[in-house]
């Protein structure tokens, strides 16, 4: 349900941490926040990855989105047992399927971590079950607790049980959540430093529809939600 890649943003760290470091230190640091606006061709290159834009083809397919993105930065003490997703989660609408070699999940975490930790605790294989979990539910022996050093990056399904404990050390992640093109978390919005991407990244932050293929000359086009 996890895969750890190794110092797959080590090229960028620096840069991330520039911008995100003096957030974090801040005395009214609101523990979640965006970065994206500060610069959005760093915070956008996530997107062409090489092992992440796999990833990202492979479970949300070829017309994924960038749905939303986060920091996500508490000090340890500060952190409280916080085990969600799944399944069966209370809104019933995370969800992973897999039909051969053909593999589909409702959204796919990205998180690059921004400093030396183990604070984010899953449940391995749970995305695969009927597990319905209340935090107080899932017993600490079923937790597994990835090590994660600065610069790696952990990519999961939101269908894997997951969450925060308690840890001595501060936890600061950088989180994008991709999902498949027809699928939208956040509330979509057309914002300013979306015309600041590259050119090659923007369709990963258009608005949630489908792709369309004409039955007459089998031109593409994307077809945007009504919602």
């Amino acid at each position: 349900g996890y895969v750890v890649l190794p110092k797959a943003a080590e090229a960028d760290y620096s840069e991330y941490t520039e911008h995100i470091r003096p957030l974090t230190n801040a005395p009214d640091n609101p523990g979640k926040f965006h970065v994206a606006h500060l610069a959005p061709e760093l915070f956008t290159r996530v997107i062409e990855y090489p092992e992440v834009r796999d990833l990202v083809r492979w479970f949300c397919g070829e017309h994924a989105r960038l749905d939303n993105h986060f920091v996500f930065a508490y000090p340890g003490q500060g952190v409280s047992h916080n085990i969600h997703g799944g399944p069966w989660s209370e809104s019933r609408s995370v969800y992973y399927h897999s039909q051969g070699d053909t593999f589909q999940t409702s959204n796919l975490k990205v998180g690059i971590s921004l400093n030396d930790q183990r604070g984010l605790a899953v449940v391995p294989g749970s995305h695969k079950t009927d597990m319905r979990v209340r935090p107080c539910d899932v017993p600490k022996s079923e937790l597994t607790h990835p090590r994660l050093r600065q610069a790696d990056i952990i990519v999961f399904t939101d269908a894997l049980i997951h969450g925060t404990v308690h840890t001595e050390q501060a936890r600061a992640m950088l989180y994008y959540t991709f999902t498949p093109g027809h699928v939208c978390w956040a509330e979509w919005e057309d914002l300013p430093w979306h015309r600041d991407v590259p050119e090659q990244r923007r369709k990963f932050l258009r608005k949630p529809g489908m792709c369309h293929v004409s039955a007459e000359d089998r031109t593409i086009s994307w077809k945007n939600s009504s919602f």
